[in-house]
């Protein structure tokens, strides 16, 4: 049921299409391409699916050898069906042979009795996998199409960190609770325009991949779900309990294609009394070994200086749930900690670039936060981050950006705090100062592009000055909203601005101590 290859699946903004149609019409310079059933959550992974996809079809021909930018639909099924050694059912949505592969599902010896029944709701498998009290609810799609289920497949298979015993989550990240982040530099937010230069950037680091992380840059496993998989938890710890050996069915990386799709899970769509249910069940093994989770590769994943993909876990990498902030992308941009840059770059050289960045962060395996963030970077700047030749003004940029973030600490600390003292108890700021840092994330990057020329002295005299302001309009605002008396009011309004600007003098003066003495030396 529900062939990938020849059944027009997808509703997009061109009309319906099959997959090998998504993939010509991505790869063809023309109007943006949207998918109208996409949800937010769900793009990310939609979108890594489809580049891998089509870098694992196209990896072994070499990037010069193929018309691959002006080909059609036709052309994409021949090279979809090769991945598969000419045979369509594995591109099949749904299949009630269990011994056969489906799309993104592997064939397994398992009856469907040791599956568990789930749910003929697409969004049982959602990668969103919200807590009881979240305003949206799982299991409720109840007349989920096709594509649906393609969506939820391709992000409970490829995304899903650990959710339990016997389901130990994806390899491209840390550990079992961590979340995969995808981070990018392209040419456009367009999906059309970012998918060709991914692809094009694929194919050209393809060798120095492979032989980066230890895996088969000629012919290698690219579609993990074509590989059987057999053994429930259950049975493997009956063995155990038997004294019977239990054979491991963990697949060793090292046979894999550089941009391999992964599936993490053991679940089957079955046609059941006209409809598509989902069984799910345990594994033994991860499906990867573990050895390698974490150093395995991510094109999208950005990674320390050891060559380890930087994960989010379940403390939270984001601070106070602000998501990608002004903090944590200058930390992708620059790594303080390691000193080297460790984002993956796209794009063509030249021109303003967008820095995109998504996480869906777990805690507890469940999904509670879907961070985004787009930033505009111009085009100077974009050639300082990307282009060999600019280390010095990469650094200095990076020091710039590092000396900004710590003034932001030094006036909230040493001046906005204080001030909130004389009318909020103390260990009660936290609202305000996630308020005033949400204020200071708007105009961050726009104030470090625009004042890069600049000597640092006066820069960060700028800077202090926006955030003093900022501070003050902060401090302001959470008078006028404090519910208190007419006379506490005036006396704690008056109270709080004394100190405030005796701070902002004292910190004036503090800076303009360390410029003379700079300047002196």
């Amino acid at each position: 049921m529900h062939n990938l290859l020849d059944e027009a699946l997808f509703t997009t903004s061109a009309g319906r299409c099959t997959l090998p149609a998504v993939l010509a019409m991505l790869s063809t310079e023309g109007p943006p391409v949207h998918f109208l059933a996409l949800q937010p959550h769900d793009e990310v992974p939609w979108y890594c699916f489809l580049v891998q996809l089509a870098a694992v079809a196209l990896g072994e021909y070499g990037v010069s050898a193929l018309p691959w930018a002006a080909a059609g639909a036709a052309w994409w099924r021949i090279q979809l069906l090769a991945l598969t050694g000419g045979d369509p059912e594995p591109w099949d949505l749904v299949r009630a042979d269990l011994t056969v592969p489906a799309f993104l599902q592997s064939p397994t010896d398992d009856p469907l009795s040791a599956f568990a029944r789930g749910s003929a709701c697409p969004d049982y498998l959602s990668s969103l996998r919200v807590a009881k009290g979240h305003d949206i609810k799982l299991d409720t799609m109840v007349a989920g199409a096709s594509e649906d289920w393609v969506y939820a497949l391709v992000g409970a298979q490829t995304i899903m960190p650990r959710i339990g015993s016997g389901r130990e989550g994806i390899v491209r990240m840390q550990h079992g609770g961590a979340t995969r982040m995808f981070v990018s530099l392209s040419d456009s937010e367009d999906f059309g325009v970012r998918f060709r230069a991914d692809i094009a950037r694929l194919l050209s680091r393809r060798e120095a991949h492979a032989s980066g992380y230890e895996l088969r840059a000629q012919g290698g496993v690219k579609l993990l779900w074509l590989v059987p998989w057999s053994g429930t938890l259950a049975a493997a710890n009956a063995a155990k309990k038997a004294g019977a050996p239990v054979p491991s069915t963990a697949l060793d990386p090292s046979t894999f294609d550089p941009y391999f799709i992964e599936v993490a899970s053991r679940l089957r769509l079955v046609p059941e009394g006209g409809q598509v249910v989902a069984y799910t069940t345990s594994s033994a093994d991860a499906r990867v070994d573990k050895v390698h989770r974490g150093h395995i590769g991510d094109p999208w994943g950005p990674e320390d200086d050891t060559g380890t993909l930087v994960t989010i876990g379940q403390s939270g990498w984001f601070p106070r749930d602000i998501g990608w902030s002004y903090e944590k992308v200058t930390e992708l941009l620059w790594a303080f900690h390691g000193g080297t840059a460790y984002l993956p770059l796209a794009g063509e050289p030249g021109g303003p670039k967008v820095l995109i960045c998504n996480a869906l962060v777990h805690q507890q395996q469940r999904a509670y936060r879907f961070f985004r963030r787009v930033l505009p970077i111009p085009a100077d700047v974009a050639e300082i981050l990307t282009t060999p030749g600019h280390e010095a003004e990469r650094a200095a940029l990076a020091l710039r950006a590092r000396a900004m973030v710590d003034l932001v600490v030094t006036v909230q600390q040493e001046a906005l705090v204080p001030a909130l003292h004389v009318f909020v108890p103390h260990g009660a700021t936290k609202a305000y100062l996630i308020r005033h840092d949400t204020t200071v994330d708007r105009v961050f990057f726009a104030d470090l592009w625009a004042h890069r020329e600049l000597p640092d002295a006066e820069a960060l005299e700028l800077w202090l000055s926006r955030l003093l302001t900022l501070a003050e309009g902060r401090l302001e605002g959470a008078l006028r909203n404090r519910s208190m008396t007419t006379s506490s009011r005036l006396r704690l309004t008056a109270l709080a601005t004394a100190r405030f600007v005796a701070c902002r003098s004292a910190l004036k003066a503090t800076m303009a101590s360390s410029s003379a003495t700079e300047a002196a030396a």
